[in-house]
C-alpha cells in the first residue's frame, strides 16, 4: 500500500505569503531580514510533528499541522492589532497550500501580551498556536 507523503515546506511558505497580504514584515523562524525589521510583524514557526491520519487505505492523508505565530511591537497596542489582524487573516478561509486542501483553521492556544525588557527598546510580544487541518487535493 502506497501512503501519501505530506511535506511540510509548503505550508509554512503558504501561511508566510498569506500573512505577508497584511502589508506587514513576515520572518520565517526568525524576525524579518534586515539589520531592523520595520515593527509590527510577524514570525512564522512550525511546531513539532504533526499529527497524520486519514481513511484506512492511506493514514498518512491528511494532517494537522501545528503552527505558531509571534506579533512583534514597539507598543503594546501595536502588538495586539497585529495580533488580532493576523487571528482575522488566518480564519479568512482563502488559505491555500499547494496539492492541499485546507480543511480547518483554528486557534489552539493564545498567550497575552508580554513585554521584553531585554530588548532597547524593550519590544512587546503576542503568541498564538493553530492548528491547520489539510488533506490531499
Amino acid at each position: 500500500m502506497v501512503e501519501t507523503t505530506v511535506a511540510e515546506r509548503p505550508v509554512t511558505v503558504a501561511i508566510i505569503a498569506h500573512l505577508a497580504s497584511l502589508g506587514v514584515s513576515v520572518g520565517d523562524g526568525r524576525a524579518p531580514a534586515g539589520a531592523s525589521p520595520a515593527f509590527p510583524y510577524i514570525v512564522v514557526y512550525p511546531l513539532d510533528s504533526p499529527e497524520r491520519s486519514g481513511p484506512m487505505s492511506d493514514g498518512q492523508a491528511d494532517v494537522d499541522h501545528n503552527i505558531q505565530l509571534t506579533t512583534v511591537g514597539v507598543t503594546q497596542e501595536q502588538c495586539q492589532l497585529l495580533l488580532d489582524d493576523g487571528r482575522a487573516r488566518m480564519r479568512d478561509d482563502t488559505l491555500t497550500v499547494p496539492s492541499r486542501i485546507v480543511h480547518l483553521v483554528e486557534v489552539e492556544a493564545g498567550a497575552g501580551v508580554e513585554r521584553d525588557d531585554d530588548e532597547s527598546p524593550p519590544l512587546f510580544y503576542c503568541v498564538d498556536i493553530y492548528s491547520i487541518l489539510t488533506g490531499p487535493a
